[in-house]
Protein backbone atom coordinates (compact mmCIF):
# COMPACT_ATOMS: atom_id res chain seq x y z
CA UNK A 1 0.00 0.00 0.00
CA UNK A 2 1.09 3.61 -0.53
CA UNK A 3 0.48 4.18 3.33
CA UNK A 4 3.60 4.38 5.18
CA UNK A 5 3.62 5.12 9.14
CA UNK A 6 6.03 8.37 9.32
CA UNK A 7 7.39 6.44 12.69
CA UNK A 8 9.00 4.89 9.80
CA UNK A 9 11.37 7.43 9.34
CA UNK A 10 13.95 7.23 11.70
CA UNK A 11 16.70 7.57 9.98
CA UNK A 12 18.38 11.29 9.71
CA UNK A 13 19.71 11.98 6.49
CA UNK A 14 21.56 15.23 5.17
CA UNK A 15 21.12 16.32 1.59
CA UNK A 16 23.96 17.35 -0.38
CA UNK A 17 24.11 19.14 -3.71
CA UNK A 18 26.94 19.43 -5.97
CA UNK A 19 28.69 22.33 -5.91
CA UNK A 20 31.46 22.73 -8.54
CA UNK A 21 33.90 25.89 -8.32
CA UNK A 22 36.67 26.86 -10.34
CA UNK A 23 40.22 26.14 -8.89
CA UNK A 24 42.94 28.25 -9.83
CA UNK A 25 44.09 25.75 -12.70
CA UNK A 26 40.86 26.69 -14.00
CA UNK A 27 39.47 23.09 -13.58
CA UNK A 28 36.49 22.48 -11.25
CA UNK A 29 36.89 20.96 -7.75
CA UNK A 30 33.33 19.30 -7.12
CA UNK A 31 31.79 19.51 -3.22
CA UNK A 32 28.72 18.92 -1.49
CA UNK A 33 27.04 21.41 -0.13
CA UNK A 34 24.10 20.85 2.79
CA UNK A 35 21.07 22.24 1.99
CA UNK A 36 18.23 19.92 4.17
CA UNK A 37 18.33 17.31 7.17
CA UNK A 38 15.23 15.08 6.87
CA UNK A 39 14.17 12.03 8.29
CA UNK A 40 14.28 9.07 6.04
CA UNK A 41 13.27 5.01 6.08
CA UNK A 42 16.24 3.21 5.11
CA UNK A 43 16.13 -0.42 3.88
CA UNK A 44 18.87 -2.11 3.14
CA UNK A 45 19.09 -3.92 -0.62
CA UNK A 46 22.64 -5.21 -0.27
CA UNK A 47 23.82 -7.99 -3.04
CA UNK A 48 26.31 -9.99 -3.10
CA UNK A 49 27.64 -10.76 -6.35
CA UNK A 50 30.15 -13.25 -7.25
CA UNK A 51 32.71 -12.28 -9.77
CA UNK A 52 34.54 -15.41 -9.78
CA UNK A 53 35.30 -18.16 -7.79
CA UNK A 54 37.60 -16.38 -5.62
CA UNK A 55 35.97 -13.12 -5.21
CA UNK A 56 32.71 -11.74 -3.83
CA UNK A 57 32.09 -8.15 -4.56
CA UNK A 58 29.60 -6.90 -2.06
CA UNK A 59 27.24 -3.77 -3.49
CA UNK A 60 25.22 -1.99 -0.40
CA UNK A 61 22.37 -0.89 -1.74
CA UNK A 62 19.70 0.84 0.22
CA UNK A 63 15.74 2.10 -0.50
CA UNK A 64 15.79 5.38 1.26
CA UNK A 65 11.99 6.98 1.68
CA UNK A 66 11.77 10.30 2.81
CA UNK A 67 8.72 12.90 2.57
CA UNK A 68 8.16 14.30 -0.60
CA UNK A 69 10.52 17.40 -1.62
CA UNK A 70 10.59 19.30 -5.34
CA UNK A 71 14.64 20.05 -4.53
CA UNK A 72 16.08 16.73 -4.75
CA UNK A 73 18.59 16.28 -7.67
CA UNK A 74 19.60 13.12 -8.82
CA UNK A 75 23.32 14.51 -8.47
CA UNK A 76 22.65 14.93 -4.66
CA UNK A 77 24.15 12.57 -1.53
CA UNK A 78 22.70 11.69 0.81
CA UNK A 79 25.06 11.14 4.35
CA UNK A 80 23.78 9.46 7.36
CA UNK A 81 26.09 9.93 9.77
CA UNK A 82 29.82 9.36 8.35
CA UNK A 83 28.18 7.03 5.70
CA UNK A 84 28.18 8.83 2.30
CA UNK A 85 25.49 7.52 -0.60
CA UNK A 86 24.96 8.01 -4.25
CA UNK A 87 22.29 7.83 -6.12
CA UNK A 88 21.94 5.27 -8.45
CA UNK A 89 18.19 5.66 -10.12
CA UNK A 90 16.09 8.29 -10.52
CA UNK A 91 14.06 9.30 -7.47
CA UNK A 92 10.62 7.98 -7.65
CA UNK A 93 7.21 9.99 -6.25
CA UNK A 94 5.42 7.46 -5.06
CA UNK A 95 2.14 6.89 -6.03
CA UNK A 96 2.30 10.09 -7.43
CA UNK A 97 0.92 11.52 -4.75
CA UNK A 98 3.88 14.72 -3.44
CA UNK A 99 3.91 12.83 -0.45
CA UNK A 100 6.87 10.18 -0.09
CA UNK A 101 9.98 10.17 -2.26
CA UNK A 102 11.76 6.58 -2.91
CA UNK A 103 15.65 6.87 -3.75
CA UNK A 104 17.65 4.01 -4.44
CA UNK A 105 21.35 4.84 -3.27
CA UNK A 106 24.40 3.04 -3.14
CA UNK A 107 26.78 3.95 -0.28
CA UNK A 108 30.22 5.07 -0.97
CA UNK A 109 33.17 3.33 0.49
CA UNK A 110 35.59 5.76 2.40
CA UNK A 111 38.47 6.75 0.41
CA UNK A 112 37.07 5.27 -2.68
Amino acid sequence: SGRMNPGQLNSRVTLKHLAKTEDEAGGYAENYVEYAKVWAKLVNKTVSKELDAEEVMTISDYEITMRYRKDVLFTDRLYIGTREFEQIAPAVNIMEKNSYLKLIAREVPPDA
